[in-house]
């Protein structure tokens, strides 16, 4: 075997084992998502110790199946994409940077 077919296998292996983590976080996260719905309601925001603001709110889409609810937050790197822009977070009261 080459060396790029060896390194394929290694990552195929460690990607099986994050996606079956990911799968799992993902149903855990989709309970907490609810749990927080019925807990504040849809469109209410809250904010971790970091800073980061969170809101509950469903999915925007049209042609494809998506989860009833998500949650959006603020980002936390610059190169992301916020699903909360800084000034609606900071509309909402919360002090961000």
């Amino acid at each position: 075997m080459t060396d790029n077919q060896l390194k394929l296998i290694e990552l195929s292996k460690k990607y099986e084992v994050v996606k079956d983590v990911m799968k799992e976080v993902g149903a855990e996260l989709e309970i907490a998502t609810l749990a927080v719905a019925h807990e504040i309601g849809l469109g209410t925001f809250f904010q971790d110790v970091d800073g980061t603001v969170f809101r509950v709110a469903k999915p925007k889409g049209t042609y494809v199946a998506f989860k009833e609810l998500t949650y959006e937050r603020t980002r936390r790197h610059a190169s992301e994409k916020p699903g909360i822009s800084l000034k609606d977070a900071r509309d909402a009261g919360y002090d961000v940077k």
